[in-house]
């Protein structure tokens, strides 16, 4: 009875078997080759009466992949430039969060904006505010520089498959943030002055509109969809730790979850993929960081 070999893994099967042992495909439908006689045909099945069943894939089979190509490597070389000039604009953004957080600690309010007299009051405000709108917008960039890292890595290496989706998520979060972000301080604004200028809880109560709840509710949609695409974001870092046997990267992951602590976090995600560049420089097609 001849055998045939399944053309997905490379197991042998009897003649007429269905399907493969081993990993279920229809024989039928993959081309299972048949034995035949001549130069490089498959052993009978059984060779003799007694002798050992050809059954498992073949050696050296499915073949491993090779070194990777200098195209790969391109790609590769060009995700860690995106992380390197991420976590550079991560460190302006971080420092601006910095100042806007003493700036509120200071009383430097964004109610301010319409119940200032002061000058002064209204010019630190606006300030404040540019600031804000500034740093989300750089951190808007750091999230698009770092899911077109995970891109160009996804299509080599699929552990930062999802990652990449996750972090396109926290991307479309912070642009609808941006968008709703100074219709809802001007509609507070007007809310407190209002509440401000009654004395009754039932009038303070219609101060707050329609429109300030239907804003608040979509930042708040944004924020869990930001939520989730954070720790995309944050997975696909510890990911990069792991592929170049960096740790600075994983514990740059772990700081930036943390208000003040996300600046020394950058910081180590700027060494570690400059770092995790120069090596793969240095490396030939066959040493390449390739885990």
């Amino acid at each position: 009875m001849a055998a045939q070999r399944c053309a997905k893994c490379g197991a042998f099967a009897p003649a007429g078997t269905a399907f493969c042992a081993f990993c279920g495909t229809p024989l039928s439908a993959i081309g299972g080759v048949p034995s035949a006689s001549g130069p490089g045909a498959f052993p009978p099945f059984p060779a003799s009466p007694g002798a050992p069943i050809p059954w498992g894939p073949a050696p050296g089979w499915p073949p491993t992949a090779g070194p990777p190509s200098e195209a790969t490597r391109a790609e590769e070389r060009s995700a860690l430039t995106l992380i390197f000039l991420g976590a550079i604009l991560l460190i302006i953004a971080s420092v601006a969060g910095v100042v806007i957080s003493f700036g509120s600690a200071f009383g430097f309010g964004f109610t301010s904006i319409s119940t200032s007299r002061s000058g002064i009051g209204i010019h630190l405000t606006a300030v404040l505010l540019a600031l804000l709108f500034t740093t989300s917008t750089v951190e808007l960039l750091v999230i698009l520089f770092t899911w077109g890292a995970f891109r160009k890595l996804a299509a080599f290496d699929r552990r930062f498959s999802t990652p990449s989706k996750l972090t396109l998520l926290l991307a479309i979060a912070v642009v609808i943030v941006i968008a709703v972000l100074y219709p809802l301080l001007t509609q507070l604004s007007d809310a407190l002055t209002c509440v401000n200028a009654t004395t009754n809880n039932t009038a303070a109560a219609g101060c707050i509109s329609g429109t300030l709840t239907g804003l608040a509710l979509v930042v708040g949609i944004a924020a869990l969809l930001a939520l989730i695409g954070y720790i995309g974001l944050l997975i696909g870092l510890w990911r990069l730790g792991t592929r170049y046997d960096s740790g600075l990267f994983k514990a740059g992951a772990i700081l930036a979850i943390f208000p003040v602590l996300n600046l020394v976090g950058a910081i180590l995600i700027l060494i570690a993929s400059h770092s995790a560049r120069e090596g793969l420089d240095r490396a030939t097609p066959a040493t390449a960081p390739y885990r």
